[in-house]
């Protein structure tokens, strides 16, 4: 799914879901939940890119429109590298 992270102001990112700016302590915050590896090797690394790109996903879909505030979904945001308030993220066609 290609999403939108963005705010008022800016757009921060604009691409597939599995390719978002994710936190490297979110991956490996997820990667000791998975597998107990605090310094996981790539495999491990995609499998967490995975498994955060589906959990945004599944908020967007869940939605009642097509796009999310990250206020409302406090467990995405620490998730995402990216400093900056009132984020939200959208569905992008395409």
């Amino acid at each position: 799914m290609k999403i939108v992270v963005y705010n008022e102001q800016k757009v921060f990112y604009k691409g597939k879901s599995l390719n978002a700016p994710f936190a490297d302590e979110a991956v490996k915050e997820k990667s000791i939940d998975l597998f107990d590896d605090d310094d996981p090797c790539i495999i491990h690394k995609s499998y967490v890119f995975k498994t955060l790109a589906q959990q945004i996903e599944d908020a967007l879909e869940n939605s009642e429109g097509s796009e999310i505030s990250l206020n409302a979904h406090p467990e995405i945001r620490k998730t995402l590298d990216i400093d900056a308030e009132g984020l939200k993220i959208r569905k992008e066609d395409g």
